[in-house]
Order: C-alpha cells, then structure tokens, then sequence
C-alpha cells in the first residue's frame, strides 16, 4: 500500500455562458458544449436547451470551449472559444454559430488501384480540409469497418454501444462496404 498524500479539489462555482444558433439566428438544442482547461486538468459538458442556451459550471482558470453538434444537419466552422475565469465568476456571450451542411463528399477506399476490392478491413480516417478558413478546422473522421463489424450500419449509434465523436455519420462516418460519406458546408 502506498500513501497518495492529500488530495485537493477545486470548486466548481464558476459558470461559462452561451448560446448555439445557426446562420438565420434560430436557436440549435441538444449540441454537446465542452469545455477544457489549459495546460492544467479539468473538464466540463453539458448540453444546449431548447433556447440554444448552454452553462457550464467550472473553476477557475483558463479554458477552451467547443461544440460538437452531433447531427449531420450542422457542422462548426472555427476554434474552440478561450475564456479566463475567476471563482465565483459568470463568463456571458461565448455563443457560437453552426453552418447547414447542405452538400456531400462520397468515396471509395480500394485495395492497390482505383479498380482494386473495397476495403472492408481496415483502420484509417477521411479528412477534408476548408481552406477557407485560417483555422484548424477539419470535416471528417475514423473510417472503421468495427461498426459494420457490431451490427451497426454507418450513422447508427443506435446499438447502445459507445459512438464517440466523429463516427457519426456526416461527421466522420464509419467504412461500409468501402464507401465512405461526410457531410459539409
């Protein structure tokens, strides 16, 4: 047995404020909101209201906040958001504003050559990057046959089996039958 000596936690009686909308103004519910501290451990979520309205509790300190809309009707064109917070503290207006991903990108992965068998076995990811932007934004996300191989069809997270961010289908879909779709702006 070791002594791990005193273990400290730190309040979490700070809240970071905000609202998710998309292009015309109109509130999105349901968008996971997290938010991370920098270069110290720490971490918080939560989920928009029906108003696009999010808070999350944290401490104090440095942090970044970020939506991941978990449909393919919207994506986030930008980086997370920094908010310095002080205990006790209301950070307002962190608001963020998702675009309609109305267009489509649809592949193959093939074995050696462009006319070579489907890849259904393998691990890797489809990435499309916006050079619109100045940013670090990315579309798109792990290709893995694991979901065909659980019984899931590409964009179903309804197996009750953990769908992280990035498989779901528009985001970053999974390999189905080697073809691969990502919805984007």
């Amino acid at each position: 047995t070791t002594d791990a000596g005193t273990l400290t936690l730190k309040a979490k009686n700070s809240h970071i404020k905000g609202r998710v909308q998309d292009q015309a103004g109109s509130p999105i519910q349901n968008v996971v909101v997290n938010a991370y501290q920098v270069a110290a451990p720490g971490w918080g979520m939560t989920y928009t209201d029906t108003t696009g309205s999010f808070d999350i509790t944290v401490s104090s300190g440095n942090w970044n906040v970020m939506v991941m809309p978990m449909s393919n009707q919207y994506v986030y064109q930008g980086g997370p958001v920094s908010v310095t917070i002080q205990a006790s503290e209301t950070k307002e207006n962190n608001n963020f504003t998702l675009k309609l991903a109305d267009s489509t990108i649809k592949g193959k992965v093939r074995k050696g050559s462009a006319t070579g068998d489907l890849a259904t076995d393998i691990f890797g990811g489809v990435w499309v990057r916006d050079t619109s932007l100045n940013d670090m934004l990315d579309f798109g996300g792990p290709m893995d046959d694991m979901m065909t191989k659980s019984g899931m069809s590409a964009g179903s997270a309804s197996s009750g089996g953990m769908v992280g961010p990035g498989m779901e289908k528009g985001m970053g879909t999974g390999l189905y039958n080697g073809a691969f779709e990502l919805k984007v702006p």
